[in-house]
Order: C-alpha cells, then sequence, then structure tokens
C-alpha cells in the first residue's frame, strides 16, 4: 500500500475589512442588515473587532472550495494581516452566516491547524476483490509554517488491498510539515462487506405487515432564534 500527501502550497487570499467599536446582539444583527458579517480577529497584539462584506466573503469561501487557506486581511487604513478562518457561526435553519473568526499567523512561526483528507486513486480491494473503501478520518490535526501549509492531504489508495489500512505513520514526510497526534491513527481501510445483509432483507420481504393505527401528529416546533 502507498500513501501520498499533496506538495501543492496552500493558495493565499484576500480580503477587505472594517474595523467596528460596536459589539452586542442588537448592534450584530444592524451589520447583518446592512450586508456585513461581524468577525472577531484574535492575534498576539490583541484581539480586534471587524466586520466583513457578506458577498466578499461568500466569494472567499467558494474560492477555498473547503481547502485550507492563507487569507490577507486588509483594513481601511491599509494594514495588512495573516490569517487562517478559525471559526465560521451560521444559523441553525437558514444557514445565514452570523460571525467569523480569524486566527492571525506569524510568516516566521508554526501553527497548528486542520487539513481536510482528498482520498486519491482506485483501490484494488473495492474494484478487484469486492471490498468497501471506509475513511476513519475525514481531516487530521496538521503543524506547520505558514508558508509549507497544504491546502489538503491527499492519500492515495491505488494499492490498498482487502483487509488492509493507510495509518498516518505510512503517509511520507513532508518538509516544514508535521501531523499531530496518533501515528497509529487509520486514515483509510478497505474492509470485507458486512455479512448478513440478503438475509435479513429476505426475512423483511417475508414478515407480515401490520398496520398501528395512526397517531396524532406531533406539535412542530417553531424556528430556533439565532445566537448574537
Amino acid at each position: 500500500m502507498s500513501a501520498k500527501r499533496s506538495n501543492f502550497e496552500m493558495k493565499k487570499l484576500t480580503l477587505a475589512v472594517v474595523n467596528r467599536d460596536k459589539s452586542g446582539s442588537c448592534w450584530a444583527r444592524r451589520f447583518r442588515r446592512d450586508g456585513r458579517i461581524p468577525a472577531v480577529l484574535y492575534g498576539k497584539s490583541g484581539n480586534r473587532l471587524l466586520t466583513v462584506s457578506e458577498v466578499q466573503f461568500l466569494q472567499l469561501k467558494k474560492e477555498m472550495g473547503g481547502r485550507t487557506a492563507l487569507i490577507e486581511v486588509t483594513d481601511e487604513k491599509n494594514h495588512r494581516m495573516l490569517t487562517l478562518i478559525q471559526g465560521i457561526q451560521a444559523h441553525t435553519l437558514s444557514r445565514k452566516l452570523l460571525n467569523v473568526d480569524f486566527h492571525e499567523v506569524d510568516p516566521n512561526e508554526p501553527v497548528n491547524f486542520t487539513s481536510v483528507v482528498h482520498i486519491k486513486g482506485d483501490a484494488p480491494g473495492v474494484r478487484s476483490e469486492g471490498g468497501m473503501l471506509e475513511v476513519h478520518a475525514h481531516e487530521l490535526h496538521v503543524k506547520a509554517l505558514p508558508e509549507c501549509i497544504p491546502e489538503f492531504l491527499e492519500v492515495d489508495v491505488s494499492a490498498l488491498v482487502l483487509g488492509g489500512r493507510i495509518c498516518v505513520r505510512d503517509l511520507p514526510a513532508m518538509k516544514g510539515v508535521s501531523i499531530v497526534g496518533d501515528p497509529d491513527q487509520v486514515v483509510v481501510s478497505c474492509q470485507a462487506p458486512r455479512a448478513g445483509g440478503g438475509d435479513t432483507e429476505a426475512k423483511a420481504e417475508a414478515a407480515p405487515v401490520v398496520v398501528a393505527p395512526t397517531a396524532a401528529p406531533a406539535k412542530a416546533a417553531g424556528p430556533a432564534k439565532p445566537k448574537s
């Protein structure tokens, strides 16, 4: 088996931000009505309250495509800071963005972050042996200098046979990057199909169908209120 880690460096994107001195749920709702998302930048020099354009931030997320990206934020005074997105809060029902947290990074200091795992290749254990590919880790914790951060971790399963597995320790070393955690953590494996599925279906077809009396529908709960 083999595992290949992507050497493609993380892309750097840009985003305009505006400083704010107002906080609280009332002001947060006002910013959102004006098409701006409240944000906080956490850094060594202190935390800063910001707002970002909702339209521009959604475009940024689209450019990221689910991958990790360095973001250079520039405020109205042309001050520039290198950041990573630390968290995004969205409304439970509408999925409208409520808050964004950025983390300031130093180009000369390693940072801890989460990188997405991408599976590459056609496992012979699936293609020829009837196995099932099971991904155990969709993300891995990584430590690296900002300039060395990969957009994603690519795991090649083209040699993975039935009963085989690829662990963190199997991933080739990449200069300036280390995976944090248990080296024996399984990332992906090829398992035999679970037995008994056919018999269960046959029994279900043969069993008589019993129709229970119809119960009154439960009262629907109202939509959750967004947190400010």
